[in-house]
């Protein structure tokens, strides 16, 4: 038997994260990953969580206005993936 799982919230926080050893690319070295940290929460009190890399701090506030977005879409909905 699976559980059902129904969306409470999502929740999106970006951060710049320092690279140990910074990747160096054409363009020049990199020092800072630009990262949206993802938390999506259940009614039935599970919490996911996950994070999407951004091509650089410029595309973070993009990158999280969508998934406020979706989360006022989703809210209340199923978690299933797929069907989504």
């Amino acid at each position: 038997m699976t559980a059902t799982l129904t969306i409470r919230d999502i929740r999106a926080r970006p951060v710049m994260v320092p690279f140990e050893r910074p990747p160096v690319s054409a363009s020049g070295a990199l020092p800072h990953a630009a990262l949206v940290l993802v938390d999506l929460e259940t009614e039935e009190g599970i919490t996911g969580r996950s994070y999407l890399f951004a091509f650089g701090r410029w595309a973070l506030e993009p990158i999280v206005g969508c998934l406020l977005h979706l989360r006022d879409l989703l809210k209340g909905d199923r978690v299933a993936p797929l069907d989504i």
